[in-house]
């Protein structure tokens, strides 16, 4: 939560802030013209792209921060599930769905393809009562990652549940701590954009 706060709320106001200086810096271009919104836009696309950038790509930097804030969160959240005994616990519950699965003869004829299979295994995921709404989303997140493409489905000795739950483990195994490099070079990108604008006009 403290990284979704800080990625947010210093994005959203470099944002605002890069946005509010450079429309007020190069607000003159539209005096005097009877369609000042298109005035505006076409004397910043003529005489200052950077603040051009900065005013109508507000929307833009904000809603990729939220984004990029949802997604740290919840990769920040696998990974400190998976450094911990709870990692054991989600491994247990994708074991269980794939068991129910393929605990019917004939199992193999009723997977027709492998989107199907991770349909199944995700829909059974869902109805545990026993497992919360964040581990669920933990688990369909990283099921849906893993590659199914050296399998063979039609394999009589093949144990899916074995080989599925260590391929879901590997994934997670192999995640390292999502990192803010991203973020701040979007930041730098903004605030060298406002610079450059000032120096423009």
């Amino acid at each position: 939560m403290g990284k979704w706060a800080l990625i947010v709320s210093l994005g959203s106001f470099m944002t605002l802030l890069t946005f509010l200086i450079a429309f007020f810096w190069n607000i003159d271009i539209a005096f005097g013209e009877d369609d000042k919104f298109s005035a505006y836009f076409f004397g910043l696309l003529n005489e200052n792209i950077p603040a051009l950038i900065l005013v109508f790509g507000s929307p833009i930097f904000g809603i990729g921060y939220i984004l990029f804030a949802n997604k740290v969160s919840i990769q920040n959240i696998i990974y400190l599930f998976f450094k911990s005994k709870a990692g054991d616990y989600l491994v247990s519950v994708l074991v269980r769905a794939l068991e129910k699965i393929t605990q019917n003869k004939g199992w193999h004829s009723d997977l027709i393809n492998k989107a199907i299979l991770k349909a199944k295994v995700l829909h059974e995921v869902q109805q545990d009562p026993n497992t919360s709404g964040l581990q669920k989303r933990v688990i369909k997140y990283g099921f849906k990652k893993i590659s199914m493409e050296d399998v063979d489905f039609q394999d009589p000795e093949l144990n899916l549940p074995i080989e599925l739950s260590e391929k879901f483990r590997n994934y997670f195994a192999e995640l390292t701590r999502p990192s803010l490099f991203p973020f701040w070079i979007v930041l730098l990108i903004q605030f060298v954009l406002l610079i450059v604008s000032l120096f423009m006009r």
